[in-house]
């Protein structure tokens, strides 16, 4: 018999096959990818993302604030002994509601004002320069309460103002002392 005929012999115990061969290396053995080494740029990469973050919530702050104050309210106030209220409708909420009526409130001597319903006579309705609308609601014979808030309020529209600031055309008023009457100047 000749040896290359011959069988190999089994590995011993611990023994690979491929080291008794000529014709096979080897395997290498698992190597992990080398650790990438910080550059210096990862702060760079932190500030961003914290920048970003913090600019996020600056502008949920600013939308909620800017929906809040948009978003149009309304409540009616009614003044003690008096069968007079006024709904103030607008952005700003209940606070600046209040703090509306209470103005119109001193403005016309009627004081003690209270959260009420909308009840009574429409007597006027005015749209300010501050963006409220109010709305002037009155009952009895006379609505007196009513008529000196609507005088109030409209004396404070942008009309009002302009044409207190014209001219009379036709030059001013003079009453004469003798005779109580009244001629152009």
């Amino acid at each position: 018999m000749r040896p290359e005929d011959q069988l190999p012999s089994p590995p011993a115990a611990g023994e690979f096959p491929s080291s008794r061969t000529a014709t096979h290396a080897e395997p290498e053995r698992y190597k992990p990818p080398p650790t990438p080494v910080p550059d210096g740029s990862s702060w760079r990469v932190l500030a961003l993302v914290a920048a970003v973050t913090i600019g996020c919530l600056v502008m949920v702050v600013v939308l909620g604030y800017v929906l809040l104050n948009v978003v149009t309210t309304s409540c009616t106030v009614g003044f003690a002994g008096t069968d007079l209220n006024i709904t103030v409708e607008g952005g700003g909420g209940g606070p600046s509601c209040d703090q509306a009526v209470a103005k119109v409130g001193d403005q016309t001597g009627i004081g003690s004002a209270y959260r009420t319903s909308a009840t009574g006579t429409l007597m006027c309705r005015y749209k300010l320069p501050d963006g409220l609308t109010y709305t002037v609601r009155d009952r009895g014979a006379l609505k007196v309460y009513g008529n000196a808030a609507c005088a109030a309020l409209q004396s404070k529209t942008a009309e009002a103002k302009k044409a207190a600031d014209m001219p009379d055309p036709e030059g001013p008023l003079a009453v004469t002392k003798s005779s109580n009457q009244v001629r152009r100047q």
